[in-house]
């Protein structure tokens, strides 16, 4: 981010490219750092559009979101994944989108909307490995993402890997991921509309649909060959 992209340029001979996750732009607090890398870089890659506008850069960026890796999420039976889970078929199981403990992450919010929601639970995302965060996207009901403040987040994304439908508030890219899905839907940070948003989730029998975008779009390889090429014209232009 912009603290390393700092450090990178305190040499002049070796041209530097610098990407931006979210908060080294979003937080007051490192934006100065950053807001210096970015003059200082020969290249710019922001993760969002959201974090290009808030960057005013109007020359030497892109934006670039991270890559999803499509052979570790992808979908699979949801009856299959909460057997392996040892999760009970009959009840509604809700994916939070990181540890509680998270500030950023905005945890009560979630709380509150899926304490509402009958026979439903909501799932630290803590502890697991990526293959076992598969499982956990495939197993849940729905995807749940309340932040106050996101770069790209790859949650959403790697639950499109899964076709698994989910809610958001607006942050980061999102508003530009949903449309790509069938059954997903973004927020506000009111309670009550979060338990509407999930449950029109929870009420339609449409899939999410959205992995092959994420394949055409977002998969690794693709992201790598966009990146590639920035670091090829600067070579080029040495």
């Amino acid at each position: 981010g912009g603290l390393c992209g700092l450090t990178a340029n305190f040499q002049r001979k070796i041209p530097v490219v610098t990407t931006y996750h979210g908060s080294d732009i979003n937080n007051k607090s490192t934006r100065f750092f950053s807001q210096i890398s970015i003059k200082l870089s020969k290249f710019n890659i922001f993760v969002s559009e959201k974090l290009l506008k808030i960057s005013k850069l109007k020359k030497k960026s892109a934006v670039i979101p991270c890559g999803v890796d499509t052979s570790v999420f992808y979908p699979m039976s949801k009856t299959l994944a909460r057997e392996k889970l040892f999760w009970k078929q009959d009840k509604v199981y809700v994916l939070f989108s990181k540890a509680f403990e998270q500030v950023v992450k905005n945890y009560p919010l979630a709380k509150a909307a899926v304490d509402r929601i009958d026979n439903a639970e909501l799932i630290e995302l803590i502890g697991y490995t990526r293959e076992e965060v598969n499982l956990l996207f495939n197993a849940c009901d729905v995807a749940l993402m309340t932040s106050i403040s996101e770069g790209s987040p790859q949650f959403i994304k790697e639950a499109m890997a899964c076709d698994k439908s989910f809610v958001s508030t607006n942050v980061g890219d999102v508003s530009e991921l949903v449309v790509h899905t069938k059954n997903s839907y973004i927020s506000t940070y009111e309670v009550q509309d979060v338990v509407e948003k999930i449950e029109k989730v929870l009420s339609s029998k449409l899939e999410n649909a959205s992995r092959e975008y994420v394949l055409n779009n977002l998969s690794n390889h693709i992201i790598a060959e966009k990146i590639l090429n920035i670091y090829n014209n600067l070579i080029n232009k040495r």
